[in-house]
């Protein structure tokens, strides 16, 4: 199929095919760092959708060509229109060849789940999609076609069940999030046209998790935040993760503070759990004795900093990226996976304000820690109206489908 490519073979030069996350995690994929495989639908390919959807739908008709034509500013208005576009999207049949490839990626699989993330490239306007087929050797990350930064998670990424047609209704979920409200707000804000956005959909296996968590790397610091489970907890601000800061040149941990943690997420995978009411993944409180004790051993605290030290050595002296530990069916002891890398960071952290004071609150609450948390991991979002469905401002990135 022309519009796939293998994780571990994707050059620099195909750079508008496959989005930013997934040549970032090809490039340390192909220079032997712990990494995911997986497969990247091509940008082409939605655009190759919309086109078809459109000869039988007139409110996709000018796309990519045009700006949708709703006012953002008008709430009810750009729901309706975001809703019609995503119902649109989700309820259409996909093209049988990318349809018999989605079937033999699930045949093939040996993790019980899959997540599809989307995978962003923004071109300069008039600029889209050139074929390119000159080969680049692995170098630096770069993006030399990028001309803005976009805002972190404001596309979602959808967690499915290994089987054909769950892993169909998450591609076009993962289409569908590139039209939602408060996408549209924020591409008509910015002046984005939808034609300068490429939108590629990488497919990873999935397992279920022992621990996850983040890694940043500012110049010679580095901060470590870890928690049980999936990342769907320290996303969503309900726990406050345990926090290491290291220095980077020796390897030495100099500070670190045991987290609040009172639940994670885990895979639900059960057959008689697999309907469209319910989700893949689910909340479970943690064991007193879990609560107490740090998420990582020092083996994987150790491979953390190896990993971090040759990041900065390899790639960048500042970058952050998110990592999981899980159990695969291939292997007897766990495996600590990158599972996204950013080679420049953002704001800085500030060590200062991780105290963690006593504080009552029920579980499943949010507390200010973990406000602190997410505002370092999710981007900001411009302030927009609220609305009851199709949430503009919603801090929610990662969904799950049932089949």
């Amino acid at each position: 199929m022309d519009n796939l490519y293998s994780l571990d073979l994707i050059q620099p030069s195909e750079y508008p095919f496959v989005g930013n996350e997934a040549l970032n995690l090809s490039q340390l994929l192909q220079r032997d760092y712990p990494v995911v495989p997986g497969f990247v639908v091509s940008a082409k390919a939605l655009w190759e959708f919309i086109a078809i959807l459109g000869e039988s739908e007139p409110l996709l008709a000018d796309l990519p060509s045009s700006y949708l034509y709703v006012d953002v500013d008008n709430p009810r208005q750009l729901q309706q229109v975001a809703q019609q576009i995503r119902h649109k999207i989700q309820g259409a049949t996909l093209a049988s060849v990318l349809a018999s490839t989605l079937s033999e990626i699930a045949e093939t699989t040996l993790a019980p789940a899959t997540i599809f993330h989307p995978s962003l490239s923004m071109t300069s306007p008039g600029s889209g999609i050139e074929e390119d087929t000159g080969k680049t050797e692995v170098g630096r990350l770069e993006q030399p076609q990028i001309f803005s930064t976009l805002p972190d998670k404001i596309l979602g990424s959808y967690i499915c069940p290994r089987q054909p047609l769950a892993m169909e209704l998450s591609l076009k979920q993962v289409w569908a999030e590139l039209f939602r409200a408060r996408s549209q707000f924020y591409w008509q804000r910015h002046s984005i046209g939808l034609q300068q956005l490429n939108l590629a959909v990488l497919i990873q296996p999935m397992w279920d998790a022992i621990a996850s968590g983040t890694l940043q790397i500012n110049q010679a610091e580095g901060y470590i935040q870890a928690t049980w489970g999936l990342g769907t907890a320290w996303a969503k601000g309900e726990v406050v993760p345990d926090y290491y800061q290291i220095e980077i040149e020796t390897g030495i941990v100099l500070a670190s503070r045991l987290g609040r943690k009172t639940r994670a997420y885990g895979l639900c995978l059960e057959a008689d759990s697999l309907s469209l009411t319910q989700n893949t993944v689910q909340a479970y409180l943690l064991s007193e004795e879990q609560q107490k004790q740090y998420t990582l051993k020092d083996k994987y605290l150790q491979q953390l900093i190896t990993i971090s030290q040759r990041l900065v050595a390899d790639i960048s002296p500042s970058f952050s990226l998110e990592w999981t530990l899980w159990q695969t069916s291939e292997n007897s002891e766990p495996q600590l996976q990158i599972t996204k890398f950013s080679p420049e960071t953002g704001q800085k952290w500030d060590a200062s304000q991780l105290r963690l004071e006593p504080s009552h609150h029920s579980v499943g609450s949010t507390t200010s820690y973990g406000k602190l948390f997410t505002s370092l991991q999710v981007g900001s979002l411009p302030n927009v109206p609220k609305a009851s469905s199709d949430s503009i401002g919603s801090n929610s990135s990662e969904h799950t489908v049932n089949q």
